[in-house]
Protein backbone atom coordinates (compact mmCIF):
# COMPACT_ATOMS: atom_id res chain seq x y z
CA UNK A 1 0.00 0.00 0.00
CA UNK A 2 1.83 3.56 -1.07
CA UNK A 3 0.69 6.72 0.36
CA UNK A 4 1.89 10.16 0.30
CA UNK A 5 3.61 12.65 3.45
CA UNK A 6 1.68 15.47 3.65
CA UNK A 7 2.36 18.73 5.27
CA UNK A 8 0.81 19.23 8.70
CA UNK A 9 1.82 22.67 9.71
CA UNK A 10 5.42 22.54 10.27
CA UNK A 11 5.27 18.57 10.43
CA UNK A 12 5.07 15.77 8.27
CA UNK A 13 2.49 13.27 8.71
CA UNK A 14 0.91 9.80 6.50
CA UNK A 15 -2.61 8.89 6.30
CA UNK A 16 -3.72 6.26 7.46
CA UNK A 17 -6.96 4.27 6.11
CA UNK A 18 -9.95 3.66 8.25
CA UNK A 19 -9.55 -0.29 7.17
CA UNK A 20 -5.96 -0.41 8.14
CA UNK A 21 -6.86 1.63 11.77
CA UNK A 22 -9.96 -0.71 12.20
CA UNK A 23 -8.03 -3.69 12.14
CA UNK A 24 -5.66 -2.55 14.30
CA UNK A 25 -8.72 -1.25 16.87
CA UNK A 26 -7.22 1.76 16.96
CA UNK A 27 -9.03 5.18 16.48
CA UNK A 28 -8.48 9.11 15.17
CA UNK A 29 -6.74 10.49 18.24
CA UNK A 30 -4.77 7.24 20.04
CA UNK A 31 -1.30 7.27 21.32
CA UNK A 32 1.04 5.25 18.80
CA UNK A 33 4.17 4.08 19.52
CA UNK A 34 7.12 5.47 16.45
CA UNK A 35 10.05 3.69 15.90
CA UNK A 36 12.76 4.25 12.96
CA UNK A 37 14.70 1.37 11.66
CA UNK A 38 17.44 3.41 10.12
CA UNK A 39 19.29 0.47 9.17
CA UNK A 40 16.70 -1.05 6.70
CA UNK A 41 14.64 2.77 6.30
CA UNK A 42 11.95 2.04 7.70
CA UNK A 43 9.34 3.89 10.39
CA UNK A 44 7.15 1.30 12.68
CA UNK A 45 3.66 2.82 13.63
CA UNK A 46 2.66 0.22 16.96
CA UNK A 47 -0.68 1.01 19.32
CA UNK A 48 0.81 2.01 22.12
CA UNK A 49 -2.00 -0.40 24.23
CA UNK A 50 1.15 -3.23 22.52
CA UNK A 51 3.23 -1.93 24.83
CA UNK A 52 3.03 -2.65 28.72
CA UNK A 53 5.43 0.01 29.86
CA UNK A 54 4.11 3.63 30.84
CA UNK A 55 4.73 6.58 28.35
CA UNK A 56 7.57 8.24 30.69
CA UNK A 57 9.36 4.67 30.83
CA UNK A 58 9.40 4.63 26.74
CA UNK A 59 10.33 8.00 26.85
CA UNK A 60 13.25 7.34 29.47
CA UNK A 61 14.72 4.43 27.17
CA UNK A 62 14.36 6.64 23.96
CA UNK A 63 16.65 9.25 25.78
CA UNK A 64 18.82 6.25 27.01
CA UNK A 65 19.38 4.82 23.52
CA UNK A 66 19.84 8.06 21.55
CA UNK A 67 22.59 9.41 24.31
CA UNK A 68 24.22 5.80 24.02
CA UNK A 69 23.47 4.64 20.34
CA UNK A 70 27.23 4.18 19.03
CA UNK A 71 28.03 2.71 22.24
CA UNK A 72 24.98 0.23 22.22
CA UNK A 73 26.19 -0.50 18.09
CA UNK A 74 29.57 -1.38 19.52
CA UNK A 75 28.05 -4.06 22.27
CA UNK A 76 25.77 -5.39 19.73
CA UNK A 77 28.82 -6.74 17.76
Amino acid sequence: MANKIIKVGSSAAVTIPKKVLSSLSIDIGDKVYVNVDGKNRRIIVEPLVNFKIKEETAEYIEDFVKEYKKDLEKLSK
